[in-house]
Order: C-alpha cells, then structure tokens, then sequence
C-alpha cells in the first residue's frame, strides 16, 4: 500500500509531538497543539491545550519514555485520525505510571497547518494484543 504525503506529515508531526514530550519543551508544544486541544487520561478526565502544557512546564506531567506505534492513519479533508499503541513510563505529581494504551489523536488543518487537536486513549488489559 502507498503512503500518502499526509500520512507521512502526520507521523512525523507525532513524532516531534512525543519528543517535545519528553523534552519538555513547551515553546514546541505551543506551536504543535491546537488552541480546542481534548486530552483525555486513560484514567478519566480532559485536559486542556493550557492546563496539559503548564503541567508538562511544572514538571506535574514528567514523561520519562514513549513507545508509539501507529498502525493505521485517515485523513479525510483537513481532519488526520492516527489509531495506535502507546507504551510508557510518566511521573504524574511524581507518582510513577506506567502506559499500556490503545489511543487515538486526531490532527486538525487549520490555514494549511497541521495542529494536534484530540487525544484519547484507552487501558489495554495485560493479555491484549493490538489490532
């Protein structure tokens, strides 16, 4: 199967947005994520673009590795939808978490560029397999 170049666009920009994750680096975050950003917490909950990246900045959200496979991407019009895996480790409030999620973000074109717009994951139990 041929990969389109929105494909290619939006994993490369899910890359950068799980390094800037674990770099911390918030200045790349602002300009990666979108103002209407929902980030939902496997655990329950949304954050907001301002509350995820100021708890990222305060170091409440400290992403110490991630692990994501992505297996399929759509796009339909300015709308990119990324199905995959994640794995990893985080320091929430300094709590250590582990992630076993099945997630779903969703990228919006807005003035020809793309911003991470959703996130959702979901807990897989320990004898899943993706797909």
């Amino acid at each position: 199967m041929m990969t389109s170049d929105e494909e290619v666009v939006l994993r490369r920009l899910e890359s950068q947005r799980n390094e800037a994750m674990l770099e911390a680096d918030t200045l790349r975050l602002e300009q990666l994520v979108d103002e209407e950003l929902l980030y939902g917490h496997s655990v329950g909950g949304f954050e907001t673009k301002r509350s995820w990246i100021d708890q990222i900045e305060t170091g409440h959200f400290d992403y110490l590795s991630i692990e994501h496979a992505i297996d399929q991407v759509r796009v339909s019009g300015d709308t990119g939808v990324l199905v995959g895996t994640l794995l990893g480790e985080v320091l929430i409030g300094g709590t250590p978490r582990s992630l076993r999620n099945r997630v779903v973000t969703v990228w919006a074109r807005r003035e020809g560029v793309w911003r991470f717009l959703a996130y959702l994951p979901s807990e897989l139990p320990e004898n899943a397999t993706k797909g």
